[in-house]
C-alpha cells in the first residue's frame, strides 16, 4: 500500500541556454515504514553484509531509514569491520548515525547538524572535527559545494580537498555520486585524502550534466589527466612523470616524446610542438638543463634563459603535457624509464642522427623526424637582436604554415 517516491522536474531554457529547474514536484510519503516491514529489511539484510566490501546509506528521509533499520545495520558493520558511509537527512538527528565510519554532509546539513555556520574552510574544519567527536565517526566528508571537501578525522586532522570550477548545469545526483565514489573507494581501499579527490571530480561531472546522468570509469579517468592542468603542474621530475605516464598507458594512450633546449621559444617551437602533440595522446618535453646546454657547445651566452623559465614556458603551451629537465649530455636516461612510443625531433635531423634513437627501436618504439617552420631559428634569432642594436636588422617574417590534409 506504500506508493513508490515519483519525482518530476520542470526545465526552462532561456534564449538557447542550458536548461534551469523552475518547478520540482514529489509525490511520496514520508511515514515510517510498519515496523515489522522494517524487521522483515533487517532479517534480510544482515546475513548478506558478509559478501560486501562497503555499505551505503543515503537517508532522504522518505521514512524507510529508520532507527529500527540503521542502528542493526551500523552496529553489524562495526562488528564485521564493515566500512558504513551515510549521506544524511538534511535536519536529520545523527544520534541515527553514530558509530558509522564517516558521513557526507553539504554545508547546508552541516550547519544544521552542529549549529556552525560554513562561511570559511575554517568553518568547515571545526564543524568536521565536531561530527566526528559528536557522533563517534571515523570520518566526517563535509561538502562544500565549489570549495570542495573538508575531510576531518577521528584524530583531530582536518584537510581541505579543493576543486577546480566547473560550468555548473544542474546539481541533481551530485550528492550521490560523491557518496558513491566514496563508498567505492572505501571498498576498494583507497586512502581517504585520494577519496576526496575522486570524489570532487565525480561530483564535479555530474553537476555539469543535466538531470541525474552515470559518470563512467573513463571519463574520470579522463577529467583527471586532462582537466584543468595547471602549468606547474606540468613540470615534474622524472619519478614524478614516471608515475603519470603510467596511468596515462593504462589508460590506453600514445606517449610522443621530443628534447632539446627551447632556448628563447619562438613560432618554429610553437609549430613543430602542435605537430609532435599530434603523433599521439601525451607529449612529454625532455629540457635540457642549463649544464646541459653549456656542455653542447652552443656559445658562451647560451643557455639566454635558465631552466626554470624555458620549463614554464614549454608548460604553458596546450600541445604540452610534462615537461622534464634533464643534466645529462642525452636523453638517454629519460627514455629508458619513460620508453615513449614515439621519440620525435626536429630540424633537419634524419632519423639516423636522431640522439636515443637505439634506445627507443631496442624496446619497440618508433622514431619520426619532424620539419621546422622554415627561415626562423634561436641563432637567428640572436644574430638579429645584435643587428638590431646597430641599427641593421628587419623584422623577421616567417611563412603562415600550409594545413596538412589527412592521408
Amino acid at each position: 500500500s506504500r506508493p513508490t517516491t515519483a519525482k518530476v522536474r520542470f526545465m526552462g531554457r532561456a534564449q538557447y541556454r542550458h536548461p534551469h529547474q523552475m518547478l520540482r514536484v514529489d509525490r511520496e510519503t514520508r511515514q515510517p515504514i510498519a515496523a515489522g516491514l522494517a524487521s522483515q529489511i533487517v532479517r534480510s539484510l544482515l546475513p548478506k553484509l558478509k559478501d560486501y566490501s562497503a555499505v551505503l546509506i543515503s537517508d532522504y528521509a522518505k521514512g524507510v531509514c529508520t532507527p529500527e533499520i540503521v542502528r542493526p545495520l551500523i552496529e553489524a558493520c562495526r562488528s564485521l569491520g564493515l566500512p558504513v558511509i551515510v549521506d544524511p537527512a538534511a535536519g536529520g538527528d545523527y544520534r541515527l548515525y553514530r558509530g558509522a565510519t564517516g558521513v557526507t554532509p553539504n554545508r547546508s546539513e552541516t550547519f544544521k547538524a552542529t549549529g556552525r555556520e560554513i562561511r570559511s574552510i575554517d568553518d568547515a574544519r571545526a564543524a568536521g572535527r565536531m561530527l566526528v567527536e559528536r557522533f563517534d565517526l571515523d570520518l566526517a566528508f563535509v561538502t562544500i559545494d565549489r570549495d570542495g571537501i573538508v575531510l576531518a578525522r577521528n584524530d583531530g586532522d582536518a584537510v581541505h580537498l579543493p576543486t577546480r570550477p566547473r560550468e555548473v548545469c544542474d546539481i541533481t545526483g551530485a550528492g550521490d555520486m560523491v557518496l558513491a565514489m566514496i563508498g567505492l573507494g572505501m571498498a576498494a581501499g583507497v586512502d581517504p585524502v585520494d577519496l576526496c579527490k575522486l570524489a570532487n571530480v565525480a561530483g564535479g561531472l555530474e553537476v555539469e550534466q543535466i538531470g541525474v546522468v552515470p559518470i563512467r570509469r573513463r571519463d574520470i579517468i579522463h577529467d583527471l589527466l586532462h582537466g584543468a592542468r595547471r602549468v606547474e603542474h606540468k613540470i615534474c621530475t622524472l619519478d614524478e612523470l614516471s608515475r603519470h605516464v603510467s596511468a596515462r598507458r593504462q589508460a590506453g594512450q600514445k606517449i610522443v616524446l621530443t628534447n632539446g633546449c627551447f632556448d628563447l621559444l619562438h613560432v618554429g617551437h610553437v609549430s613543430y610542438l602542435q605537430e609532435a602533440a599530434r603523433e599521439g595522446d601525451c607529449l612529454i618535453v625532455a629540457l635540457n638543463s642549463d649544464d646541459s646546454v653549456r656542455r653542447l657547445g652552443k656559445g658562451a651566452d647560451r643557455p639566454i634563459f635558465d631552466q626554470q623559465y624555458r620549463s614554464q614556458m614549454l608548460a604553458g603551451l596546450e600541445a604540452v603535457d610534462y615537461v622534464v629537465v634533464f643534466d645529462e649530455d642525452t636523453p638517454h636516461a629519460v627514455l629508458e624509464t619513460i620508453r615513449p612510443d614515439v621519440l620525435v625531433k626536429g630540424g633537419t635531423y634524419r632519423e639516423e642522427e636522431i640522439v636515443g634513437r637505439e634506445v627507443v627501436l631496442d624496446y619497440g618504439g618508433r622514431v619520426k623526424p619532424l620539419g621546422m617552420t622554415p627561415g626562423v631559428s634561436t641563432t637567428d634569432i640572436v644574430r638579429r637582436l645584435r643587428a638590431a642594436e646597430e641599427g641593421g636588422s628587419s623584422p623577421i617574417t616567417i611563412p603562415l604554415p600550409v594545413e596538412r590534409k589527412a592521408a
